[in-house]
């Protein structure tokens, strides 16, 4: 494809690298909308960042440097604080409390998790606090665990 050949919206989901030298007029006004969007929910986005609207983005804190991108599917919740040309690729997840230095790379389907989910030291990791469960179904060949 050259410069002048219109890609689909879908394609800066997957490839936000080439979001800056190839969308048209009409996809960066999309962006900048749905930028603006963000910004008003407290995000700050330095310059040609690109977050596809495709992408789950519901931080508390979101701070992405310059020429840094959320791509589609990727999955972006807690205080997430992203250096210049950073990159988290379709897929992803970046939960919790997460900083990122320049140049970073989250590659697809990776997941960066910044927290503890609080389970009782007593308890096994698959029965958190207060979680009651009821009995646990069985079949022949087949028993969840209880």
């Amino acid at each position: 494809m050259d410069a002048e050949t219109a890609l689909d919206d879908a394609y800066f989901d997957y490839c936000p690298w080439d979001f800056a030298g190839r969308a048209s007029a009409g996809q960066r006004a999309t962006q900048d909308a749905h930028q603006r969007r963000l910004a008003e929910s407290g995000a700050r986005l330095g310059q040609r960042c690109h977050v596809s609207p495709a992408a789950g983005v519901f931080a508390d804190t979101l701070r992405l440097g310059t020429d840094s991108y959320i791509a589609g599917h990727a999955y972006v919740t807690g205080e997430v604080t992203a250096g210049d040309d950073c990159t988290v690729n379709p897929y992803a997840t970046v939960r919790g409390r997460i900083t990122l230095g320049d140049g970073v790379r989250i590659g697809a389907h990776s997941s960066l998790l910044g927290f503890n989910h609080g389970f009782a030291p007593d308890r096994p990791v698959h029965r958190p606090r207060g979680v009651h469960r009821p009995e646990p179904a069985r079949s022949p060949g087949f028993t969840t665990p209880g």
